[in-house]
């Protein structure tokens, strides 16, 4: 632990003397969010809310055979490096095998 903190410690000040001889003052970043930003997660929040109530219609055969196919799909965008898409998949999966639940 010790060996950590003297290793920020050090690297710290580096970085204060290179800000020095610079003359650069750190300054704390603040991003407001743009209300494009909020409606758009409230948009998803919305579907979400309506695919829930169509997969709850599905029969079981229908969830079992639907998490097949997004599981070959969420495998495929894995391995051509689409994580974020592939995430997306992974949380649709999740929901319908919850929904199967309640079946």
């Amino acid at each position: 632990m010790e060996k950590a903190i003297g290793e920020t410690q050090r690297r710290r000040g580096v970085q204060e003397e290179f800000n020095k001889k610079h003359g650069i003052e750190p300054q704390t970043i603040s991003k407001s969010i743009s209300a494009g930003v909020i409606e758009t997660l409230r948009g998803k929040q919305k579907n979400r809310k309506k695919e829930k109530v169509v997969k709850l219609e599905m029969s079981v055969q229908e969830i079992d055979k639907k998490i097949l196919e997004l599981k070959k799909e969420m495998k495929l965008l894995a391995k051509e490096l689409q994580f974020e898409e592939a995430a997306k998949i992974r949380d649709e999966i999740k929901s319908l095998s919850e929904a199967r639940l309640y079946l």
